[in-house]
């Protein structure tokens, strides 16, 4: 008797499992940045001749469009989100910021992406170090790291280099990826801007 009612009662989770059909799959969702937007523009440019934004060299994990998270609980190990993807791979996405944002700064007579740069003097070149969400109990934040180095392609001189970080948390409780992504479009422009300042500070 005990085993028929056992087969009784598992049949019955089946059927109300069945019924209730198969769980939501989450839908997949893209992310892009906000075009940049300097609080402080030159008013002339800082270098003439053309300035090349490279391609920008990234470690093999952000090679790939999911977003890179971790915890705070376990802040060695990193992990790519299922379902939220950056629009384009991370390298292109700054190579494409840093092409706008020092457009828009006014950093030199003109600014053009590697494949289009014909004959320019200036060569900008970056490595993106750290583009990772922060998951913790006080909400979503984000850590991004950038090498910068400024080369004259004329002279072979290194002009300036720089290594740039920033950790930026939202409000408590807010952990919403569109959030995140307005964390990592504001450390951007915040280590653009120091960068920019450490230049025009060091130039005559």
């Amino acid at each position: 008797m005990r085993c028929t009612v056992t087969v009784f009662s598992l049949l019955m989770v089946l059927l109300v499992g069945g019924c209730a059909g198969p769980a939501a799959v989450p839908e997949d969702s893209y992310y892009r940045l906000a075009r940049p937007d300097p609080d402080n523009r030159l008013s002339r440019p800082l270098l003439t001749g053309g300035l090349v934004v490279a391609a920008v060299q990234t470690p093999a994990l952000y090679q790939d469009r999911a977003i890179v998270y971790r915890t705070t609980g376990q802040p060695l190990q990193l992990r790519r989100h299922h379902y939220h993807y950056w629009s384009e791979r991370p390298p292109r996405l700054l190579q494409a910021y840093l092409t706008d944002y020092l457009t828009a700064a006014g950093l030199a007579d003109r600014v053009l992406e590697e494949d289009y740069a014909g004959e320019a003097r200036y060569r900008l070149r970056a490595r993106l170090e750290r583009f990772d969400q922060i998951r913790a109990a006080r909400g979503t934040g984000v850590e991004v790291a950038l090498e910068l180095e400024l080369l004259d392609h004329e002279t072979g001189e290194r002009l300036a280099a720089s290594e740039l970080s920033r950790t930026l948390f939202a409000d408590a409780g807010d952990a919403s990826m569109h959030t995140t992504v307005g964390l990592f479009h504001s450390a951007l422009e915040q280590l653009s801007a120091e960068w920019l300042q450490r230049l025009t500070d060091a130039r005559p």
